[in-house]
């Protein structure tokens, strides 16, 4: 498989990357777990020329659909891996952990701790300098609250496209024609001191789209496909954004393979200033500190449906359920809720105030539409 490289003409060099690593050596980010030397992958350069589009000059999201650049060693600096896993409420243990080699936390606090909220703030800044660049006048943008991931080897999703909002034949018109009205830009930090890779379709973002929360490709879509599919190398303490209507896949890594850490990002572009969600059900996820929407159909879970189904599953939704504090155990099953209660909830179930600071209403706004420019 192809191995390209679109981070901008700003990516850091080796040696300014063993400078970022050095200021981050105070931060325990990076001490999580031993992590492995990774072999250093050479990948070819590509020439991206300038887009006509007047909305957008960024021929690498235009073009590929994807974009890939650097931040800055100020971003990560006041993160600490360690305490963020160490101060959640829902565990009786010392360490919060996930359950599936997908990774993703769907507990309340690992979206709402302080830590978190001002690494996904500081995210979302450079960003959006980035992007006031590509899209210019005319355009509004949402932060859109999204989870964070520890991922091993295992886990594989076939070809498919996130369907974050409901697109219209409106939608697909414009897409076709070039000319975009909204984007949904998904993606994620890699918080890791290794390269991880995207691995997608690139150019596919056109297509007419499908609305189903998580729009798979058909098995005939991806024979034709596979041949097509290349990846695009995500260096640490990079942010990759992609249009979420990319045709992309989750590839399964080898067993033994270093644990990587990101945390998703997703941001909303539009041109009329419209909401992804409503925004009283914002509002209503950062005032009880519960679970944000995936989409209009999906909330993220503790863990797959299938952990319920199988009996080695269950014995292991049985060991992972232990980790909880008993307010976090669903009486009907004795396992631990699939979709967590919010930290208020916890809160006055246990008679023991679990919420951290309340969002300022800066942060809140930030999760709202607002001018990009």
């Amino acid at each position: 498989m192809e191995l390209i490289d679109l981070c901008d003409s700003d990516s850091e060099t080796p040696a300014s990357f063993t400078k970022k690593k050095n200021a981050l050596k105070k931060s325990s980010l990076m001490k999580h777990k031993p992590l492995s030397k990774q072999p250093i992958v050479k990948v070819p350069k590509t020439k991206r020329p300038m887009s006509p589009h007047d909305h957008m000059i960024d021929s690498s999201l235009f073009e590929h659909g994807v974009l890939v650049m650097p931040l800055p060693a100020k971003v990560f600096e006041s993160f600490d891996l360690n305490v963020y896993l160490n101060e959640m409420p829902e565990f009786n243990t010392l360490c919060g952990v996930p359950l599936g080699s997908f990774g993703r936390f769907g507990h309340s606090s690992s979206f709402h701790h302080p830590l978190i909220r001002g690494l996904r703030r500081r995210i979302f800044h450079v960003v959006s300098n980035r992007l006031r660049v590509i899209f210019g006048d005319g355009w509004f943008i949402q932060n859109v609250l999204d989870g964070f991931c520890a991922r091993t080897h295992g886990f594989s999703e076939s070809l498919h496209r996130d369907c974050s909002v409901v697109y219209t034949a409106a939608d697909d018109s414009n897409r076709v024609n070039g000319h975009v009205e909204r984007m949904v830009l998904g993606g994620y930090t890699n918080l890791s001191n290794k390269t991880i890779y995207f691995s997608c379709v690139t150019g596919t973002q056109y297509c007419a789209s499908g609305n189903s929360g998580f729009d798979k490709c058909s098995s005939e879509d991806v024979i034709t496909l596979t041949s097509e599919l290349r990846l695009v190398a995500v260096p640490p303490f990079h942010h990759c954004a992609f249009n979420e209507q990319v045709k992309h896949e989750v590839f399964s890594v080898p067993k033994h393979t270093t644990e990587s850490f990101r945390l998703f990002g997703k941001f909303y572009l539009t041109r009329d200033g419209t909401s992804i969600f409503p925004e009283d059900q914002i509002r209503e996820c950062v005032e009880t500190q519960g679970i944000p929407s995936l989409n209009p159909k999906q909330r993220p879970p503790m863990y797959a449906q299938n952990h319920l189904c199988y009996p080695k599953n269950r014995v292991k939704l049985a060991e992972y359920s232990m980790l909880f504090i008993p307010e976090c155990i669903d009486p009907k099953n004795g396992f631990v809720y699939r979709y967590a209660p919010t930290l208020r909830q916890l809160s006055e179930r246990t008679g023991r105030d679990l919420m951290f600071p309340a969002y300022e209403e800066d942060e809140i706004a930030e999760l709202l539409p607002h001018h990009l420019v």
